[in-house]
C-alpha cells in the first residue's frame, strides 16, 4: 500500500492532524515525525515545473516545517550545460518546426522511452540523486521520471519511498508518461483518466483532481459585466511575429469596444519587452507587466485569458473559473489542452490572428456576452480550485 511504503517501519510513530494552514484547512493526513518529498520536475515547457513548485507550497503547507520538500531540475542539476542547449532546441522546435515537434512527440509515443533516451546513465543520475535526498515520497511532474525510478529499482515493492507521477497534459497523453510504475497517477480530467487507464494503468491507480494550482485565489472584484467593459488578459509566449500579429489585431479591438488589457510577459519579458511596449504605449486601459507570481488571481479578475496551449496556462484558467481564447497550440503535445476547452465548453480556439476580433466579439460582446456566460457557468461547476490540497491529500493517505 501506498501508505505503507511513506512510513519507515520501526522509525516512524503515525500521528493522524487535521491541518490547520489556512490554505488548506479540509486535508486529513497522516504525518510522520519526518518526511522527506522530493519532487522530480524538467525545463521542458512551463506546465512540469509550474506543478512541482505549485506541490511544493502545498506540501510545505500540509507538513509544516517537521518535513524536507525539495522540487529538483533533474536534467539541469545532472547534465547544466547539454540542458541548455535542449531547452534551446525544444523551444526553437515547438515555436519555429512544430511539425517536427509533432514528429518527435508521435515517435515518444510510439517507441516509447526505452528506445529514444538512455535510460541507464539518467537511471545512475537519478540514483544519486535518491541517496542524496533518501526520500520517503517521490512526485515526478516529468513523464519519463517513472520509467527511470524502474530502472534504479525494478522491484517496486523493495522501494525505499512511494513514488506518484503528475500528468500535466490533457487528453492527449504521451504514452511516456505511463512506462515504469507509480503508486498514484494523478490527472487532470476524467477523459485523460479514460486514457491513462487505456495505457494499461488500473483504475484504482489514478485520479482526476485536476492541475495542481497556486495558492487559493482571492475573492474576486469582478463587477462588470463584459459586455460593458471587457477586461482581457494575454499572455505573449510564442514567436515575436506571432506577438506582434496578435497585438495588430488586439489593440484596435480593444480601443473600439473601450476593453481594458493587461499583457504578462513572464519570463519572456527579456524577449518581448521592447515589441510590446512599443505597440502599447500611449494606449489608454493597457497595463504592461513583467514577472507576476499571482498570475492565476489575475486570471480571476478577468473576464477572457488569450493565450497559447500549454497545459499549466490552460489548467490555471480553469482553475481560475476564467474562460480562455487559444491562440496557438503545438501540434500533438497541446492538442489536447484545446480540445479540453472544447469538451468542457469554456473556451475555444483560432488558427490564426485574423480570426480574433471576430472571436473576441462573439465571446465577450455579442448577445450580451451570452456565450461568455455560458463558459463561466460550466467553469464554476468544475470546481478545480482544491486541486493541489486532494492531490496531497491522496499521496499522505491513500
Amino acid at each position: 500500500m501506498l501508505l505503507a511504503r511513506i512510513f519507515r517501519s520501526g522509525q516512524q510513530q503515525q500521528v493522524y492532524t487535521l491541518a490547520s494552514q489556512a490554505c488548506s484547512p479540509k486535508i486529513l493526513f497522516v504525518q510522520p515525525h519526518f518526511q522527506s518529498i522530493l519532487i522530480l520536475t524538467g525545463s521542458f515547457g512551463h506546465g512540469h515545473n509550474t506543478a512541482a513548485y505549485n506541490l511544493e507550497t502545498a506540501f510545505r503547507n500540509a507538513l509544516g516545517s517537521e518535513s524536507a520538500v525539495a522540487v529538483v531540475d533533474f536534467f539541469q542539476d545532472a547534465y547544466p550545460w547539454s540542458n541548455g542547449l535542449l531547452r534551446k532546441g525544444y523551444g526553437l522546435a515547438i515555436n519555429q518546426l512544430p511539425r517536427l515537434w509533432q514528429f518527435i512527440y508521435g515517435q515518444a509515443d510510439r517507441e516509447g522511452g526505452p528506445k529514444l533516451v538512455p535510460v541507464k546513465t539518467f537511471g545512475r543520475q537519478l540514483r544519486r540523486c535518491f541517496d542524496k535526498h533518501q526520500p520517503t515520497v517521490v512526485v515526478s511532474t516529468f513523464p519519463i521520471f517513472p520509467l527511470l525510478i524502474e530502472e534504479c529499482y525494478p522491484d517496486s515493492a523493495a522501494r525505499p519511498f512511494s513514488a506518484a507521477t503528475m500528468i500535466t497534459d490533457a487528453i492527449s497523453i504521451n504514452a511516456i508518461w505511463c512506462q515504469g510504475h507509480s503508486d498514484l497517477l494523478f490527472v487532470t480530467d476524467n477523459w485523460s483518466k479514460e486514457i491513462v487507464m487505456k495505457q494499461g494503468i488500473p483504475e484504482e491507480r489514478i485520479r482526476a483532481h485536476g492541475f495542481p494550482l497556486s495558492s487559493p485565489i482571492e475573492s474576486s472584484s469582478l463587477k462588470e459585466l463584459p459586455s460593458a467593459n471587457p477586461r482581457i488578459l494575454y499572455l505573449p509566449t510564442t514567436t515575436t511575429g506571432h506577438v506582434k500579429a496578435t497585438l495588430a489585431e488586439l489593440l484596435p479591438w480593444c480601443q473600439t469596444h473601450k476593453a481594458s488589457l493587461t499583457i504578462v510577459l513572464g519570463s519572456h519579458e527579456k524577449r518581448l519587452s521592447f515589441v510590446v511596449r512599443t505597440a502599447t504605449d500611449g494606449l489608454e486601459k493597457v497595463t504592461v507587466y513583467g514577472w507576476r507570481k499571482d498570475v492565476s488571481n489575475l486570471m480571476h479578475e478577468h473576464h477572457l485569458t488569450l493565450t497559447k496551449a500549454g497545459g499549466a496556462t490552460v489548467s490555471e484558467t480553469l482553475g481560475a473559473q476564467c474562460p480562455t481564447l487559444l491562440n496557438y497550440v503545438v501540434p500533438g503535445q497541446e492538442e489536447g489542452n484545446a480540445e479540453l476547452l472544447k469538451r468542457s465548453d469554456c473556451g475555444r480556439r483560432i488558427n490564426n490572428s485574423s480570426e480574433l476580433p471576430t472571436a473576441l466579439s462573439e465571446i465577450l460582446v455579442n448577445d450580451q456576452a451570452a456565450v461568455w456566460h455560458r463558459y463561466r457557468a460550466n467553469l464554476k461547476a468544475m470546481n478545480r480550485a482544491e486541486a493541489s490540497e486532494n492531490i496531497v491529500r491522496d499521496i499522505l493517505k491513500l
